[in-house]
C-alpha cells in the first residue's frame, strides 16, 4: 500500500515538471517570435540602406535577400551584388556578400565576401580578384563607427593585361586608443605581396615584398569622420602621426621606421622627425650595384649607413622642417606639399 504522503510527493513532482515544461515552451515560443519579427526588421534596414544609396545616384542590384541564422544569429545573404557609382566613376560586383550579427547585439557586424570580385575604374580598367577568407568586422558605439577590422587569407588580383598580384594575410585594424578615445590606433600589414613585375627605378628590389607591419597612432584621428575630407581635417585638427616601429621587408631592403610627432606645416609639408634603420646594408648595396640609382651620392649614403647601423639599437634621425629634410641639421632633400 502507498501512503498518502508518498502519493502527494509524486503528484507534486509531476506538477513541477509540467510547470517547468510549460515555461520552457512559452520561453522558446516567445524567443522564436522575437527572432522572426526581428529578422524582418533586419531585412527592412538592409533594404532601406540600399535604397538610400540608390537615391544619391548609385545603381545597386542584387538577388533577393535571404535571412537565416536562427536561433542565435541573423545571417543576411546578398547574392550577386553589383554597384555602379554616380557618373560611372567605378563599378563593383561580387558572387556573394554575407552579413552576420548576434541576435542580442546590434552594435557588432561581421561581413564575409568570398569568391570572385570585379572592380572597374576609369584609371585602372577592370581588375578581377579571387578572395579567400575575406572578412570585415564593424563595431558601433552610440550609433557611430568605433572599430573596423578587415582581414583575409589571400587576395589574387588580375588586371586587363593579365598581370597578377598576390597578397597573403592582409590585415587592417582601426580603433580608438584606450588612453584617449579621440586618438586613432591603426594596425596594418601583410605577410607577403608578389608584384607582377618589378617597379621602375627599383627593379633591383624584385617582386617579393613582406612581411610588412605598421602600428600607427593618429592623434585626434577619430575626429576624421566629422570632416568632409582629409585636408580640412588636417588644417583644423593638426593631427600628429606616431609609429613606434614600422617594419618593411622588400627583397634586400630591410627597413625599420619610427616617427615622432610627424605632421604637416601650414604649406602642407611634412614637419617632425622620422628615424630609420637599414639592416644588412651590404646585401642592399650588392643588389643596387647594377642599378642607375647606384651613383656617387647613393654610395656615400650606403657607406654612412654601414658606419651608423653598427648595432641593432641604432636609428638615423631625419628632421622635416621649413620644407626641407635634414640629417644632423644638414639639408639632404627639398620637400613637396603632400597635397
Amino acid at each position: 500500500m502507498f501512503s498518502n504522503d508518498g502519493m502527494q510527493k509524486t503528484t507534486g513532482k509531476k506538477k513541477a515538471y509540467i510547470t517547468l515544461f510549460i515555461v520552457i515552451i512559452l520561453a522558446v515560443t516567445a524567443y522564436s517570435a522575437y527572432w522572426f519579427i526581428a529578422s524582418k526588421e533586419v531585412k527592412k534596414v538592409v533594404l532601406k540602406s540600399i535604397e538610400d544609396q540608390r537615391k544619391v545616384g548609385y545603381q545597386v542590384e542584387h538577388y533577393p535577400i535571404k535571412i537565416s541564422g536562427y536561433p542565435y544569429r541573423f545571417i543576411v545573404d546578398i547574392e550577386k551584388p553589383s554597384v555602379i557609382a554616380p557618373e560611372n566613376q567605378w563599378s563593383w560586383q561580387a558572387e556573394k556578400v554575407q552579413l552576420v550579427m548576434q541576435s542580442y547585439n546590434f552594435s557588432h557586424y561581421i561581413g564575409f565576401a568570398p569568391g570572385n570580385h570585379s572592380l572597374t575604374t576609369s584609371k585602372l580598367g577592370t581588375i578581377t580578384a579571387d578572395t579567400d577568407g575575406l572578412k570585415a568586422s564593424l563595431k558601433l558605439k552610440k550609433g557611430d563607427v568605433n572599430q573596423i577590422s578587415i582581414v583575409a587569407n589571400s587576395l589574387i588580383a588580375t588586371d586587363e593585361n593579365n598581370q597578377t598580384t598576390r597578397l597573403d594575410k592582409p590585415n587592417l585594424h582601426i580603433a580608438p586608443m584606450p588612453e584617449d578615445q579621440n586618438d586613432m590606433r591603426i594596425l596594418v600589414g601583410f605577410d607577403f605581396l608578389q608584384l607582377p613585375t618589378p617597379l621602375p627605378d627599383v627593379e633591383f628590389l624584385g617582386t617579393d615584398v613582406g612581411p610588412v607591419s605598421a602600428p600607427i597612432v593618429i592623434k585626434k584621428g577619430m575626429k576624421l569622420p566629422d570632416y568632409e575630407d582629409f585636408p580640412t581635417f588636417a588644417s583644423m585638427e593638426n593631427p600628429q602621426i606616431i609609429s613606434p616601429l614600422t617594419q618593411i621587408k622588400w627583397g634586400t631592403l630591410d627597413l625599420k621606421l619610427k616617427t615622432k610627432k610627424l605632421s604637416l606645416d601650414y604649406n602642407n609639408m611634412l614637419k617632425g622627425e622620422l628615424s630609420l634603420r637599414l639592416d644588412d646594408v651590404q646585401a642592399l648595396e650588392n643588389a643596387m650595384s647594377g642599378s642607375p640609382l647606384f651613383n656617387e651620392q647613393s654610395q656615400m649614403a650606403l657607406m654612412a649607413a654601414k658606419a651608423t647601423f653598427n648595432n641593432e639599437e641604432t636609428f638615423m634621425p631625419i628632421q622635416f622642417s621649413d620644407g626641407q629634410a635634414k640629417f644632423l641639421n644638414q639639408k639632404i632633400a627639398d620637400l613637396e606639399p603632400i597635397y
